[in-house]
């Protein structure tokens, strides 16, 4: 019998109607219907100051940090939809990571350590979108993250959307839908094998 996963899911825009965050929204109803176990949060949630230096200690980890590190502890798998400025992954969506991954080396493994990342960065093409995936999926992958799938989609636009919020390419529905199949069978995979708490 399968395990059911816990799915965490997050768009690197803090605006709700940007595109990276209908996908998100697109992706956590895709989750729920197939059976997990699907939390939603917002980069609001957790204001994390710019860092410019690497902590040394815990002590120096701010709370919203060490509350995110918490959370996606408590999960199996993580999608993220990126927005994609200037070719390459918003500032916000760097220092988040960034962030999220300070522990590693101090007391803790990294949230990131083995888990499985569903990845897709959009733009006005999946050209424009191609390279800030690239950097991301490098970003989580060096975190020791394992990225099941990511996605150059090129459905930056309001209008890419349809009343209900779905995807109006069913090419680009079709490959988000099997990302979402890929994240879930994953994280489901792992949580079965208790490698997380």
């Amino acid at each position: 019998m399968m395990a059911v996963p816990r799915i965490l899911v997050l768009s690197g825009s803090t605006a709700c109607d940007h595109p990276a965050s209908r996908l998100a929204d697109a992706a956590q109803l895709l989750m729920a219907q197939a059976g997990a176990d699907v939390s939603r949060i917002s980069l609001l949630d957790y204001p994390l100051p710019l860092m410019d230096t690497v902590p040394a200690r815990r002590t120096e980890i701010p709370a919203s940090a060490a509350a995110l590190i918490r959370m996606l502890h408590h999960h199996d798998g993580l999608f993220f939809a990126s927005p994609v400025v200037s070719r390459m992954p918003p500032p916000i969506v760097v220092n988040m990571i960034a962030w999220s991954n300070v522990t590693a080396g101090i007391e803790e493994p990294s949230p990131w350590k083995d888990g499985t990342v569903a990845l897709v960065c959009t733009a006005r093409s999946a050209e424009e979108a191609s390279i800030a995936t690239g950097c991301l999926r490098a970003a989580f992958e060096s975190t020791g993250a394992h990225v099941v799938g990511a996605l150059d989609m090129g459905c930056g636009l309001a209008e890419a959307f349809d009343e209900d919020g779905w995807i109006r390419d069913s090419v680009e529905e079709a490959a988000l839908e099997n990302l979402c199949t890929a994240l879930y069978r994953q994280a489901a995979d792992f949580r079965k094998a208790g490698s997380f708490a």
